[in-house]
């Protein structure tokens, strides 16, 4: 059977330029979808790349790249945007789908998480572009029926347009078998930024190294990690543990050891980094923005924290390091529901019902 051709956007898939659970999932469609071929457009910047001059004149560049490589691959029909609802993220994929709509192409517009995420865009400029970004898409995905039901209550779109569609993960063949007895292993992994809470697990770490016997794995890069490294060093020291980067066997290894997943973020769409802590049995403690309360059930796979509460967050940890059966049925329950509602098989099968559904109209 003829394979579907799609461009699709994403961050880098190289792990050392980008850690992006879009990328991340891009990398999985690649590799396991079999019924598409993927033609992969890099949008967006590395992790540590400043936004300097250089930056700004690479994506001034950009929409000239997209159009030129849309001519060399006209058989193109599907365009698949990954949309951060972020300031520039908005700009810049907006002018691509513009180009990509007076192409004749059809338009799907995957919108992820970012600041905007269920919030109300305040910049006029920006909200205006934002409208017509949805406007001129073919089909919209989004991250949960949470999501659906805000896009059609303050966008005016109609709910047929719109597919919620949670992030998936591959699950491996991970034999569940976790250590629950020992040093508590604390978790994080993913883009080390502020606004994803390490302010708050900078201090509830330090204010409960005296309480327990612990140790907190820090995965992942981003603009804030000297700073990060350095408070954990002055707080911890001989409990912190700096992973780097992680991929492969080395996450595989790290993901298997942890028994807790911090991940207090201020905004967020549907973190892939959650999803593939709980599919192996990590217990997750996190805000309850964007979509994540679609997938933590509070205190029967996870825990949802009030934004901030570096308090709460300790409390927590203290009671399952104490509760350490109670911690392992936690971790049993994540694991089992993310087996069942979020792997990457029956992700790519109502991704692909889009894909065909869009070929049926495409000109």
């Amino acid at each position: 059977m003829k394979k579907i051709s799609i461009l699709i956007t994403s961050p880098s898939l190289n792990t050392l330029d980008n850690v992006s659970g879009i990328a991340n999932l891009t990398g999985l469609l690649i590799q396991h979808n079999e019924e598409v071929e993927y033609y992969h457009f890099i949008t967006g910047k590395k992790d540590r790349e400043s936004r300097n001059a250089f930056l700004i004149c690479k994506q001034c560049l950009l929409p000239a790249m997209f159009l030129l490589y849309l001519i060399r691959n006209f058989h193109i029909k599907i365009l698949h945007f990954n949309v951060p609802q972020e300031y520039f993220a908005i700009i810049r994929e907006g002018g691509l789908i513009i180009i990509g709509k007076l192409m004749r192409k059809k338009i799907i517009v995957h919108l992820r998480g970012g600041k905007y995420n269920k919030k109300e865009i305040e910049k006029y400029l920006l909200k205006i572009i934002f409208n017509k970004l949805l406007m001129l898409s073919d089909k919209i995905i989004c991250l949960s029926d949470i999501e659906k039901i805000y896009l059609t209550q303050n966008y005016n779109i109609d709910t047929l347009k719109i597919a919620a569609l949670p992030n998936a993960v591959k699950i491996s063949n991970y034999i569940f078998k976790k250590d629950y007895s020992g040093t508590l292993k604390i978790l994080f992994l993913g883009r080390i930024e502020k606004d994803k809470g390490l302010n708050e697990i900078i201090t509830m770490l330090k204010n409960l190294s005296n309480r327990i016997d612990f140790q907190f794995m820090l995965c992942g890069t981003g603009a804030y990690e000297k700073f990060v490294t350095e408070k954990l060093n002055e707080a911890i020291a001989d409990k912190f543990m700096n992973c780097g980067i992680v991929s492969g066997s080395k996450k595989d290894e790290v993901l298997g050891k942890a028994h807790i997943f911090l991940l207090p973020s201020y905004y967020e769409g549907l973190p892939n980094a959650l999803l593939e802590a709980m599919a192996y049995g990590v217990v997750p403690i996190c805000t309850p923005v964007g979509s994540v309360p679609s997938v933590i059930n509070d205190k029967e796979n996870g825990f949802l924290v009030p934004m901030y509460s570096a308090d709460t967050i300790q409390e927590i940890i203290i009671d399952l390091n104490e509760n350490r059966k109670k911690l392992e049925a936690i971790s049993e329950i994540g694991y089992r529901d993310i087996k069942r509602k979020y792997s990457l098989s029956n992700y790519i099968l109502s991704l692909n019902e889009i894909y065909s559904d869009l070929m049926v109209k495409a000109p």
